[in-house]
């Protein structure tokens, strides 16, 4: 199973390699693919209930980022 999140970002190569050491800790497989004006985030699991962990997960990861850009 996996899921795509794609997130609009300004730099979305700073916000990649903010999540990648708390991402890469979680018990979940995930890809991140700076483009140009987006991050998209790839996420594997193989049931459910951890697809849904580590989608929640993620969201949340990305909003401290975001929110940490915003205060600087």
């Amino acid at each position: 199973m996996k899921a795509l999140i794609e997130i609009e970002t300004d730099d979305p190569k700073t916000v990649a390699d903010a999540l990648r050491p708390d991402i890469e800790a979680k018990h979940f497989s995930v890809e991140l693919r700076p483009s140009k004006d987006k991050l998209n985030i790839t996420i594997h699991a193989d049931s459910i209930g951890k697809l849904t962990a580590g989608i929640n997960s993620c969201l949340r990861l990305v909003r401290a980022a975001k929110s940490a850009q915003e205060v600087k």
